[in-house]
């Protein structure tokens, strides 16, 4: 028999429609409870009183006490009009808020700064009095010693340097094109130009049917080497004099490596040479077959032998270091080095231009020829 449940005996009982409902309080109850709710009610009701009436105080604090009996509406409204425009208490101030950045955890705050133009005009004044104060210190009329500045210093230790290097370079080459009679030093177009005719060469030293003392060379260090191949290690501590090509110079023997590796890298890498095995196609063709080509050329610029012109290669390594590889590659890099010259101060003498006009090697072939010293001079090209 489904019948509503109630509440009996201080539990709930099911009713009718399935939902538990509250029970029913005793009436003496219930009146102690309404009028507890009462007292809270009042007592919350006075305080609210009380403080609506300390804010209209504190609002009104500081105005002018308006009598309306005294006044005509129209003098009212332009009092009331008067205190909304110009409030003298006013709670909430309006203040543009600081921008910021969020870094990480913590907060930076970006404070912008105000510049006046004044202040940039000051900054500039005194630049301008420090310019000119330094200026008469350092004229011949003021006796005062003053200390330059470190970049000054900077600037001029590197001037010293470069002009060092300037005297040098002229000193080496003098030297050289006295005793052995160098030609001029070629641009890279040139230089390619001459070794093309050669480059049969290097099927000759690949084959074996020409002597190549760097080949020579190349296959001793292969033979006294415990490594499977050759390494960076084992390269720094060879004496790489031996596999430069002398006046030359480091960058020009590798500017003819890259030519000789686009013609034969195929073919070099199908041979079965051990030694070219363990150099590698790109060092066996910077430090043998190049110089091995240069000396050819060599010996069509000097007139000379084939072990005359290794002579010349071995003496003259010296002059390839100091001097070509310093001497312009490209003839765009004419301008930098006369540029150079003029902020030091030299003259021609110092510049590459001049040796590649002037016939060096003739003129040392005249002055053999005067000693009676059978000697082969080239003549220059001009550039």
């Amino acid at each position: 028999m489904n019948k509503a449940d109630v509440y009996q005996g201080g539990s709930f009982q099911r009713s009718n429609r399935g939902i538990y409902k509250k029970p029913r309080l005793s009436t003496t109850l219930s009146k102690q409870i309404n009028s507890l709710v009462s007292s809270t009610q009042s007592d919350n009701e006075d305080e609210e009183d009380a403080d609506e009436s300390r804010d209209m105080e504190e609002t009104h604090q500081g105005r002018f006490e308006i009598n309306e009996n005294v006044l005509d509406d129209d003098k009212f409204n332009a009092l009331v009009n008067s205190e909304v425009e110009n409030p003298k208490n006013v709670r909430e101030v309006y203040a543009p808020k600081k921008g910021h950045t969020r870094v990480g955890k913590r907060l930076v705050r970006m404070i912008e700064q105000n510049i006046e133009e004044t202040d940039l005009q000051e900054v500039q004044k005194l630049n301008e009095q420090n310019d000119r104060i330094e200026r008469f210190l350092e004229s011949p009329e003021s006796d005062m010693v003053i200390v330059p500045r470190p970049s000054k210093l900077r600037k001029k230790a590197l001037s010293l340097r470069q002009k060092d290097r300037f005297e040098e370079t002229l000193a080496v080459r003098l030297r050289y094109m006295e005793k052995f009679g160098i030609p001029a030093i070629l641009f890279a177009d040139e230089l390619r130009e001459k070794v093309k005719k050669h480059l049969p060469i290097v099927n000759s030293v690949l084959t074996g049917e020409r002597t190549s003392r760097f080949y020579h060379k190349a296959r001793e260090v292969f033979q006294s080497s415990k490594n499977a191949v050759l390494s960076t290690k084992e390269l720094r501590r060879l004496d790489l004099n031996q596999f430069t090509a002398g006046y030359y110079g480091m960058r020009r023997q590798m500017l003819v490596s890259v030519d000789v590796t686009n013609a034969y890298e195929e073919r070099m890498k199908k041979m079965s040479s051990k030694t070219l095995k363990w150099w590698g196609v790109r060092d066996f063709a910077q430090y043998v077959l190049a110089p091995e080509l240069l000396s050819a050329l060599c010996c069509e610029e000097m007139g000379l032998t084939i072990h005359e012109a290794w002579d010349v290669m071995e003496d003259t390594t010296e002059f390839g270091r100091l001097v070509a590889d310093r001497d312009p590659l490209e003839p765009f890099e004419m301008v930098a080095e006369e540029r150079a010259l003029q902020s030091l101060g030299l003259d021609d003498r110092f510049s590459s231009k001049t040796y590649r006009v002037h016939n060096f090697g003739q003129d040392k072939q005249r002055q053999n020829q005067k000693q009676g010293v059978s000697s082969s001079g080239h003549e220059t090209r001009l550039t």
